[in-house]
């Protein structure tokens, strides 16, 4: 019985060989080649000096070397700005945030990509830490998100002004503290009982009345 050859892998799903470089790191190396102008600055109307702008070449050369897995500390000298001049553009300027944005989400699909080719391969280690970075499981079952959860409130009361505050260290002050009532808790000795085992009546001495 001839044996039955394995199907053949999607062309998307097939690894790279090591000494391939990554498609990313092609295009890294062709945006930087070029002489486009990554870094341009750009006088508002009214500014007294001009700002720092990422050009569009520069915001793909941001995405190329954040899905790269490079630091902004890495990716500012390659701009040829400091990192808090880079972090500043960022702040202000939505199309670089994206530009970061998309390469990180490059870098965790084919870091996903990665362990999944590893769990498919039999590594249960990579398998158990997909499951629970993408999927949400837990050791105790699925983490829905959907699951209703506890809502406690607790309230605290509000400070009391300076005022109130002062009229009541007066009110105890002349009341003074409150008093305690201590109750003597201590055990009673028993009643004395007769030989029958009823109780013994008290004593009652008594008193002879004389008629005057």
């Amino acid at each position: 019985m001839p044996i039955a050859k394995p199907p053949r892998m999607p062309k998307h799903q097939r690894e790279t060989p090591p000494s391939a470089p990554a498609p990313n790191a092609v295009a890294l190396d062709r945006a930087l080649a070029s002489k486009l102008a990554l870094v341009s600055k750009i006088r508002q109307p009214g500014a007294d000096k001009a700002l720092l702008t990422i050009t569009a070449a520069g915001r793909n050369v941001i995405c190329l070397m954040a899905a790269a897995g490079n630091d902004q500390a890495t990716i500012a000298a390659r701009l040829g700005i400091s990192l808090s001049t880079l972090r500043d553009i960022v702040r202000r300027d939505d199309a670089v945030e994206a530009a970061f944005a998309a390469g990180k989400g490059m870098l965790a699909d084919e870091l996903t990509h990665l362990l999944l080719s590893q769990a498919r391969a039999g590594n249960t280690v990579a398998a158990i830490y997909l499951s629970k970075a993408r999927l949400g499981w837990r050791d105790g079952g699925h983490d829905s998100s959907d699951a209703p959860r506890a809502n406690i409130t607790i309230n605290l009361p509000s400070a009391l002004e300076p005022e109130a505050y002062l009229k009541t260290i007066a009110a105890v002050g002349r009341f003074g503290p409150p008093q305690t009532t201590i109750i003597d808790q201590s055990p009673k000795p028993a009643p004395a009982v007769d030989a029958d085992g009823e109780p013994e009546l008290p004593h009652i001495p008594f008193q002879r009345r004389t008629t005057r």
